[in-house]
């Protein structure tokens, strides 16, 4: 895990969050999906760093 992909699990975090505190059904999948995409974009970025130092 690189500095990026542990930005992007954050990121999932707090929408996953947010989420939580929203009542609309339409609301709360909107912030799933964001959360899910951060997701994909870190594993991504596990498998193959942008930056290697």
């Amino acid at each position: 895990m690189n500095a990026w992909s542990d930005y992007l699990r954050g990121q999932a975090v707090i929408a996953d969050r947010h989420s939580k505190a929203m009542t609309a059904a339409d609301t709360i999948k909107e912030f799933a999906d964001i959360a899910e995409s951060f997701r994909q974009d870190a594993d991504a970025e596990d498998k193959n760093p942008t930056c290697k130092h």
